[in-house]
């Protein structure tokens, strides 16, 4: 009788694992677990790639120039993928910003199944980044054609601070950026030939000083020693990912960051600013030929961080002679710690 028992026990247990495999088997056919999410995603990320050139780019870039147009082909778990960068030229007198909305929308509206990022990396520059779950398929550039006919001006001028970055190699320098008679940042190298003397004349000029790490800070020692070697600093500027900050010295010497790159990410940095370190971040690095670039941001906006080179030396003219001499009345120089939040 005990032998009966245990026999059709085993068979019921045999029979419930049949079905189970059974079912999960018929599930997996019906509903195609296995090749569904692939698939899925694949014939989304073709759908909006045929979306954006047939349909989104007509309906708003029609009148725009295309300066880039490339395709990379990525891959993920899934498979492979094109992923688009373009940059487009906004005909004169259209706004970026108005263009990037409209294609925020149109995208969100038509394609509801993507997900479109838009940032602004570069002061007038508008950036779009389309998903597709995890997959970039899309990088969008807008850039507007500045004319003479500049935006209505502001009831008060604008709060501009140029930063000079790199001084200390040559002795040189003293003589063109020291001497201008203007507020004006220095951001000098820690260990260059005349970093102790720029720093200290820098102070007698009425100038504002920097330490400038154009490689990246591994250690905090780096950063204390850095500091020490150009006294007189009240901040420092980066210009790669540190991978670590001396977060108490900074703090109790009050000392504030800026990113000089604009677009720096590092865990170090986020400790920073979660421990109520002051970072900055400049607006536009300037390049030959950008001063009509600087007027268009100025007049719409309030403060104003531009950094320069030492070592391009017609930029490094072309700026600081037209914020001495040219600026006018709508441009007010301050130091780069006037830019502060209060």
């Amino acid at each position: 009788m005990k032998r009966i028992a245990t026999g059709l026990g085993l068979f019921c247990l045999a029979a419930f694992l049949f079905y189970k495999a059974s079912f999960v088997l018929s599930e997996r056919m019906v509903r195609g677990q296995s090749e569904a999410p692939a698939l899925a995603v694949e014939s989304s990320t073709t759908e909006l790639e045929r979306l954006v050139v047939e349909t989104l780019v007509p309906a708003v870039l029609k009148d725009a120039t295309l300066l880039e147009d490339a395709t990379e082909i990525r891959e993920d778990d899934m498979g492979e993928w094109n992923s688009v960068r373009m940059s487009w030229q906004l005909p004169e007198g259209e706004d970026p910003d108005r263009s990037a909305s409209r294609l925020m929308a149109l995208a969100q509206e038509m394609a509801p199944q993507a997900k479109v990022y838009r940032s602004q990396q570069e002061a007038l520059v508008e950036s779009l980044r389309i998903y597709v779950g995890k997959r970039l398929t899309h990088h969008i550039q807008l850039t507007p054609t500045l004319s003479q006919q500049l935006p209505p001006r502001r009831n008060t001028p604008t709060d501009l601070a140029v930063v000079v970055l790199g001084l200390g190699q040559n002795g040189q320098e003293t003589k063109i950026v020291l001497e201008r008679r203007f507020p004006l940042t220095v951001a000098i190298e820690p260990y260059s030939p005349f970093a102790l003397r720029q720093a200290r004349d820098a102070i007698l000029k009425h100038k504002e000083v920097l330490s400038y790490f154009e490689e990246p800070l591994r250690t905090e020692e780096d950063l204390i020693r850095g500091l020490a070697a150009v006294p007189n600093a009240t901040g420092i500027a980066l210009h790669a990912p540190p991978q670590a900050l001396p977060l108490k010295k900074l703090v109790d010497d009050n000392l504030y960051v800026l990113d000089s790159r604009g677009d720096i990410e590092s865990d170090a940095l986020r400790r920073a600013t979660n421990s109520g370190v002051s970072v900055l971040k400049l607006d536009h690095a300037f390049q030959a030929g950008d001063l009509l670039k600087i007027q268009h941001i100025a007049r719409v906006s309030t403060g104003l961080i531009v950094t320069v080179s030492v070592d391009e030396k017609e930029e490094l003219e072309e700026l600081l002679s037209w914020v001495e001499t040219d600026a006018g009345r709508e441009i007010r120089p301050v130091f780069l710690s006037e830019l502060l939040a209060p």
